[in-house]
């Protein structure tokens, strides 16, 4: 097991405490939650709807859709690298953002 599914399951475990500490952001059909190259401030735990991951190269564009329960940005956050994908609401979606500082704090904790 990687230490990234490692500290997503430690994560989701600690869920209640996690979630009373972020944010709680709802976003429309087509919103950008964070953009490909960009810096990670946080993560985003998507808690309703869909979350379209879009990267973008040379050769068009990729796509992946994320639901319920997953944890976006917690690898670039981990490694210190700039968000490999865009990230756009496929409906509307309720999302915990979770700020760096606070995931930092929690982590220090564990």
């Amino acid at each position: 097991m990687s230490s990234i599914q490692t500290v997503a399951d430690r994560m989701r475990q600690d869920q209640e405490s996690l979630w009373a500490n972020g944010e709680s952001l709802h976003y429309k059909k087509g919103q950008e939650l964070f953009y490909q190259g960009h810096d990670p401030c946080g993560v985003y735990w998507i808690r309703k709807g869909q979350v379209a991951l879009i990267h973008t190269e040379m050769g068009g564009e990729h796509f992946e859709e994320k639901g319920p329960g997953t944890i976006l940005g917690l690898e670039e956050l981990l490694k210190g690298e700039a968000f490999m994908h865009t990230g756009r609401a496929v409906n509307d979606c309720e999302i915990c953002f979770i700020p760096k500082i606070v995931f930092l704090d929690w982590m220090e904790e564990k």
